[in-house]
């Protein structure tokens, strides 16, 4: 041990001198990178500059080292193509700082990048920087146009985060968009209400092309429904906004104006209708029970009309018989017999004639030939045992006869009691007559009548006037909600 301590002391410098020795030479080798790295800025070596920190590009911690920053520096303010190149290629993979780093350096330098994607969806994620709004600014606005297109969507939803985002860009950048590829649904923009609603809808349509937004904004309107007063206010704003020409907008006021007008005076109507219809519920409830029991009564009488009626339908039939004179010539027997006309001969005996008829009893009986005089009804034609066809007559039964009797009887009765109720209510009928009159009840159901015509006629003009506003901003579905 005693031994070590002595070579220890004899060799101590030397012992230093290695391990400084040693040092050096680790630490050398552990920044030999930046070694290298500085080898090539100060050559202005590009190509192994690029080369040296692409190596490093997906280390996040190692983008924030002071040789990263020097390189990146190094190639923006080289610019050339190869160094701008690698830069927009690489853009995606450095961390935000570094991004904005070259972000900020191209809007210094007034340079774009050629393929917006990736520095749109950079931008997007913090608007209110002003590195972002000095880039956007920049961007030529059929290239913005085309970028929001790809960023949205062709159906963007209008979320409240659609709107202030689009919100955000269209207050910094200072162009009209064409709305060439990036379209939205505007009428949902339209809707937005209240003192910041107004703001944003207003920035927003200040910023879009005229014609381009008119053109989108009535194509959706085709199809989608709007009420006349909500519309109004929309054509305010939109002459505010510069989207409707000055025709256009005095053309819908001219018609707005005369609607107004058509509807205050439809709204008079309405109230004289109110004063009319009250002062007819007033008079009704004075002969109202009169009117029930005219229209009880009317029943009533419709219903015997009815019953007289079938009674005498009943007795035409059963009275439609002949009492005729019948020569009994022969009997066939079971009440049948054949008969013909009488005729006299020289000395005024009745005797046969050649007109034959059958005749069929079913009360009165026969006994021996000679002139009988019957009750008969015509029942067509018949055959006689011999072959011969006569016309066919029966005798009118004793039930039908009784019937007649009764149905006749009826039918009296009925009779006075129809012309019993009829003047009942032909007096209450002039009663009623006579309270209207005095009244003026049917002055007042013709102003009602005038007055719904009247109201009908503003309806139909009220209505072509919105046809009219339709054609001319070429759009669908215009309600009203008071009419």
């Amino acid at each position: 041990m005693e031994k070590i301590k002595e070579e220890l002391k004899r060799y101590k410098w030397l012992w230093i001198f290695g391990v400084v020795v040693a040092l050096s030479m680790g630490v050398l080798a552990a920044n030999m990178h930046v070694i290298t790295f500085m080898h090539a800025y100060i050559k202005e070596d590009t190509a192994n500059v690029i080369r040296l920190i692409s190596k490093d590009i997906k280390n996040e911690a190692r983008q924030d080292s002071w040789y990263f920053k020097k390189g990146i520096d190094y190639l923006l303010e080289d610019a050339s193509e190869e160094s701008l190149d690698f830069l927009e290629e690489s853009l995606e993979e450095l961390n935000a700082d570094r991004q904005y780093d070259v972000i900020k350096a191209y809007n210094s330098k007034k340079i774009l990048f050629k393929d917006h994607k990736v520095v749109i969806q950079i931008l997007m994620q913090d608007l209110g920087n002003s590195i972002a709004q000095d880039y956007l600014k920049r961007v030529d606005v059929s290239k913005l146009d085309q970028e929001l297109f790809y960023y949205f969507g062709d159906k963007p939803a209008i979320t409240n985060e659609f709107i202030d985002t689009l919100y955000q860009i269209l207050t910094v950048y200072p162009k009209q968009l064409p709305l060439d590829q990036f379209q939205f649904d505007l009428y949902n923009i339209l809707t937005l209400e209240g003192e910041e609603g107004e703001t944003k809808k207003s920035q927003i349509f200040s910023k879009l092309e005229p014609e381009a937004a008119k053109l989108l904004l009535f194509k959706e309107l085709k199809t989608k429904p709007v009420d006349l007063d909500v519309l109004n206010t929309w054509v305010e704003f939109l002459n505010k906004s510069k989207v409707l020409t000055g025709e256009e907008y005095a053309g819908f006021t001219n018609h707005y104006a005369q609607i107004q007008l058509m509807r205050s005076q439809y709204k008079r109507l309405s109230e004289q209708e109110v004063d009319l219809k009250n002062k007819k519920e007033m008079i009704e409830v004075e002969i109202g029970d009169k009117l029930k029991l005219l229209e009880s009564n009317q029943k009533a009488i419709n219903a015997l009309k009815y019953e007289v009626s079938d009674l005498e339908q009943e007795l035409e039939k059963l009275t439609d018989y002949a009492h005729m004179a019948f020569y009994i010539d022969k009997a066939y027997g079971n009440g049948e017999y054949e008969a013909s006309v009488p005729r006299k001969n020289l000395f005024g005996n009745y005797k046969s004639s050649s007109q034959k008829y059958i005749l069929k009893l079913s009360t009165t009986e026969f006994y021996q030939e000679g002139v009988y005089y019957v009750d008969v009804y015509l029942n067509g034609t018949k055959v006689n045992p011999k072959g011969n066809e006569y016309p066919h007559y029966i005798e009118v039964p004793k039930g039908n006869l009784e019937r007649i009797s009764t149905l006749s009887r009826s039918r009296g009765l009925k009779v006075d009691e129809l012309e019993s109720l009829t003047n009942e209510t032909a007096k209450l009928q002039t009663q009623v007559e006579s309270v209207k009159k005095e009244t003026g009840y049917e002055e007042n159901e013709l102003a009602l009548e005038n007055l719904h015509k009247e109201r009908e006629g503003l309806t139909k003009k009220i209505g072509s006037k919105i046809v009219e506003i339709k054609n001319m901003l070429g759009i669908g579905n215009v309600s009203m909600r008071d009419l």
